[in-house]
C-alpha cells in the first residue's frame, strides 16, 4: 500500500549532444569583382652589374715573359719563382680582387722599406734634429719619391691594373706605389732582409740629401712666408677641415685660390697646420726653398695663416 501511495517521478533520458559544426552558420560564397589594373605590372629584375673593364693599356705587351725578364734584369730583381714577379706587378683592381697576393706584400713591404730608410737616415745623420730626420726620410721614400722611383724603375711599362673608381687613374700614383712595395715584400719573403736592404740601397736610398734643406724644414711656417714675401705670390690660408674632440685630433688643409696645396693633421691646430705648410712646401715649392733667406727673430709659434 505505502508503495502505492508515493510517486517517483519519471526523468527523461538525456538527449544526444548535438555537434557544434550543425550550429554552425555558413556565409553564402561571393564573387568580389576583381579590381581593374590601372598600370602595368613591371617584372622584378637585379639591377644590371658594371660592364667589366679592359685591362689598362699599361699592362704587359704581347710578349710578356720577354718584357718581365728584361724589367727584372734592368732592376737586378732576382726571384726563385717568375709567377712571384707577375703577383707583384698585378694590382688587385686588375681582378677586382679585394685582397690578394700583392695586396699582403705591399703591406709587408711598406713596413720594411719604412725601417730600413729610417734606420739609415737615423744611423747616417745622427746630429740632426728628429724633425729634420723626418725630413730626410719624406725625401727618399714619400710618395713623390715613390712615384719617381717607379718611373726610373719602369713599372709602368709592366705593372698591371684596371681604371676605377679608387684609383683614379693613378693620377696620384696610388697604383705605382702599391706596386713597388709590393715589390719590395716579396723580395724580403723570398730572398730575405740582406737581399732587400740591397735593392733598397740601390734604388731608394741613391739619392743626394741635403741637409741644410732639410733643416730648413724645421721652420716650415717661416720657410714658406718668407717665399712668400720674398717671391710675391699670393699667401696661402689655412682651414680648419676635421676636428676630433676625444683624443684631439685636428686636420688642416692650406689653400691658395680655393685650390688645396697641402694638407696635414695633429694633436693641435699649430701641429696640423705646420704638417700642412711643409707639405705645400715639398709640392709646390721647391724651386724657391733654398734661395729664400729665413727671418730671425720671429718665432715659428707667432705665424699662422688661419684667417684672423
Amino acid at each position: 500500500m505505502i508503495r502505492s501511495l508515493i510517486r517517483i517521478p519519471r526523468i527523461p533520458p538525456p538527449s544526444p549532444s548535438i555537434p557544434l559544426l550543425q550550429h554552425h552558420h555558413r556565409c553564402p560564397k561571393r564573387n568580389h569583382p576583381q579590381p581593374t589594373p590601372t598600370s602595368t605590372v613591371r617584372p622584378l629584375t637585379t639591377r644590371p652589374r658594371p660592364p667589366i673593364l679592359a685591362p689598362s693599356r699599361t699592362a704587359p705587351p704581347t710578349d710578356e715573359k720577354a718584357a718581365l725578364d728584361e724589367f727584372a734584369k734592368r732592376n737586378d730583381i732576382v726571384l726563385s719563382d717568375p709567377s712571384l714577379l707577375v703577383s707583384a706587378l698585378t694590382h688587385p683592381s686588375f681582378a677586382n680582387a679585394v685582397d690578394s697576393e700583392h695586396a699582403r706584400a705591399a703591406f709587408l713591404g711598406e713596413k720594411v722599406l719604412a725601417f730600413q730608410v729610417t734606420h739609415h737616415v737615423q744611423h747616417s745623420h745622427a746630429g740632426l734634429p728628429a724633425d729634420a730626420l723626418d725630413s730626410v726620410v719624406q725625401q727618399l721614400m714619400g710618395p713623390h719619391a715613390i712615384k719617381t722611383l717607379a718611373k726610373r724603375m719602369g713599372v709602368p711599362t709592366v705593372m698591371r691594373w684596371q681604371v676605377n673608381e679608387t684609383n683614379l687613374g693613378n693620377a696620384d700614383g696610388q697604383v705605382t706605389t702599391s706596386v713597388i712595395h709590393a715589390l719590395i715584400g716579396t723580395i724580403y719573403q723570398d730572398q730575405g732582409a740582406s737581399a732587400t736592404e740591397a735593392f733598397v740601397r740601390t734604388h731608394v736610398l741613391d739619392r743626394p740629401v741635403d741637409l741644410d734643406l732639410h733643416r730648413r724644414f724645421l721652420r716650415p711656417k717661416a720657410l714658406l712666408q718668407a717665399i712668400v714675401e720674398g717671391t710675391g705670390r699670393t699667401r696661402p690660408v689655412s682651414r680648419m677641415l676635421k676636428q676630433v674632440i676625444d683624443p684631439p685630433v685636428f686636420l688642416v688643409g692650406l689653400y691658395v685660390d680655393e685650390r688645396r696645396i697641402g694638407d696635414g693633421f695633429g694633436r693641435s691646430r699649430e701641429e696640423a697646420e705646420a704638417k700642412a705648410v711643409t707639405s705645400a712646401l715639398r709640392k709646390h715649392y721647391g724651386a724657391d726653398l733654398q734661395s729664400a733667406e729665413l727671418p730671425s727673430g720671429v718665432d715659428e709659434a707667432d705665424i699662422t695663416f688661419f684667417p684672423e
